[in-house]
């Protein structure tokens, strides 16, 4: 990218400043004439929806989940040379109608909103077992819970504690903290896993495995793996050994756990609610992440499995 940069003869206009923190990510994105995000591909599109909540008009590319996040609230273009040419000026005529549809859009995206929209389906899920509405003992499977700060831990956190309220027993399986610095943080290592009683039941956190690089893609499969083989093993005991779950919910990523829901729904008789969070092998496939027939072979019959 540099030396494309260099060569354009771009370098004092093309700013590469790496990772930033949360605060000056947001200051650079309220402080832009515009966010410019032509992405072949995203699992959802965050960065979208951030712009918008901080007033900054939004170009994005029509690929993937970005045309339905965007709504009607952005400037959406195909990926080619001439369909961008002109997007800066359509933005500068719209500037202000842009921002104010972007706020009113992002306020349509909370955390809140989302997990009460997931609750309410697990609800219904549970509620057709066997026709009552409490009572019922679930079992939950997922990467990351709290005081994990992963989006998808606070999703999770938020749909246990609201089935819980409603009386039905809970007994979750998830990581042991990393999401934050990608590592198990200080205070919870020391031990493959760790079961903590609550009101409506019990969680067990399992030691996730990470590896220090992100882009070792071999490497993180292996964590995954073995993530999702212990959770599977722990699941099959939540809450006491052959104690019969009526319902099991899991969330992806990693897609593993779609089949470790499976297997753990299948000893225990019970039906499985599997919620995806991320688009995968496709995203990595599109973006030249993973190349290798043999492994894309693997991962779309895991998928499919899954």
């Amino acid at each position: 990218v540099d030396a494309t940069i260099a060569e354009l003869g771009l370098a004092d206009r093309v700013i590469r400043p790496g990772r930033v923190p949360a605060a000056d990510r947001d200051g650079l994105i309220a402080a832009a004439e515009a966010l410019v995000f032509p992405s072949q591909y995203e699992g959802f599109g965050a960065p979208v929806l951030e712009a918008m909540a901080l007033g900054t008009p939004v170009v994005t590319s029509d690929q993937a989940a970005l045309p339905e996040v965007a709504g009607g609230a952005a400037v959406v273009r195909p990926l080619t040379v001439d369909a961008w040419a002109d997007a800066l000026d359509d933005v500068e005529a719209r500037r202000d109608e842009l921002a104010n549809a972007g706020r009113e859009r992002a306020a349509a995206f909370t955390t809140d909103a989302s997990a009460s929209a997931l609750a309410a389906a697990y609800r219904q899920a549970a509620e057709s077992v066997s026709g009552r509405r409490r009572g019922l003992r679930i079992i939950v499977l997922g990467p990351h819970f709290e005081p994990d700060t992963a989006p998808t831990g606070k999703v999770l956190s938020r749909i246990t504690h609201e089935l819980g309220g409603r009386g039905h027993e809970l007994h979750v399986v998830a990581a042991l903290p990393w999401y934050r610095a990608h590592a198990v943080e200080e205070g919870w290592g020391g031990r493959l896993s760790r079961t903590d009683e609550v009101d409506w039941g019990t969680v067990r956190r399992i030691h996730p495995f990470p590896g220090v690089d992100r882009r070792n893609l071999a490497r993180r499969a292996a964590g995954f793996a073995a993530f999702s083989g212990l959770a599977g093993w722990a699941g099959l005991g939540a809450g006491g050994w052959w104690r019969r779950a009526d319902a099991v919910i899991a969330m992806s990523p990693p897609l593993t756990m779609g089949l470790t829901g499976r297997l753990v729904a299948w000893a225990h008789r019970a039906p499985l609610v599997f919620n995806i969070q991320d688009v995968f092998p496709d995203a990595a496939v599109e973006t030249g992440a993973i190349s290798d027939p043999r492994v894309i072979a693997v991962a779309r019959w895991l998928e499919r499995l899954s």
